[in-house]
């Protein structure tokens, strides 16, 4: 558990993401068919794995970044950490622009210990492209981990806004709500859990933190005509 506190990684008209907002628009290369393509290899990941299989066949060339990222991601839940900052370092060298590279190996290096390098490589990944929620998901981690809660639940809010198409809620969501509810609000947790649940019924951790917050929700919560 860390304890010491973090910097502010982002301050309004100051923070490395403000200075660098003209490099964004110029350099925006993440576009939502790239983004899609990330959660598609994660869900292949996943799916691959629930049903046991032991071959994955992909077509077209597999020497991408969005290749390399996944595997990253499959090795850092390995705990092959320098494996996994290696596949993440080759994303990278396929395209120095590619910001889920710089995402993945802030979380290799805070898992290592090293919050220094974690928090550089999370301000490139946003500088890389603003709108790529999971930057914004992980400093929010980071934050949490440090017990910034305030701080964390900005971060999420981020992350929702910059995600239209909904493709990281449900994670989001769940961070949030776990956020409240190590801040003992029972109210806002219940209803972020709910968010989950709405999004995937079979969420089976949000649902037990449902039940876990609500003995403590204040009587007529579940009224329709509350404010």
């Amino acid at each position: 558990m860390v304890e010491h506190q973090l910097p502010k990684l982002r301050v309004a008209g100051s923070s490395p993401v403000s200075r660098f907002q003209l490099t964004h628009r110029k350099n925006k290369l993440m576009s939502k068919n790239t983004i899609n393509s990330i959660a598609g290899f994660l869900l292949l990941i996943l799916t691959w794995s629930s049903c046991g299989g032991s071959t994955v066949l992909v077509s077209g060339d597999v020497n991408t970044p969005e290749t390399a990222y996944a595997e990253g991601i499959r090795l850092m839940q390995a705990g092959a950490y320098d494996k996994s900052k290696a596949a993440f370092e080759r994303a990278r060298a396929l395209d120095p622009d590619y910001a889920a590279a710089y995402e993945g190996l802030s979380r290799i290096a805070f898992k290592q210990g090293n919050r220094t390098e974690a928090i550089r490589h999370i301000q490139v990944a946003k500088i890389k492209n603003m709108d790529y929620a999971p930057a914004w998901i992980f400093t929010g981690l980071m934050y949490n981990s440090a017990k910034q809660y305030q701080e964390a639940l900005v971060e999420f809010q981020e992350a929702l806004d910059r995600d239209p198409d909904g493709l990281w809620a449900v994670t989001t969501y769940y961070h949030m709500a776990r956020t409240y509810e190590q801040m003992q609000k029972p109210e806002e947790a219940y209803t972020a859990y709910g968010n989950v649940v709405e999004r995937d019924g079979l969420h089976l951790e949000a649902r037990k933190g449902q039940e876990r917050v609500k003995k403590d929700l204040p009587p007529g919560f579940f009224n329709p005509w509350r404010n």
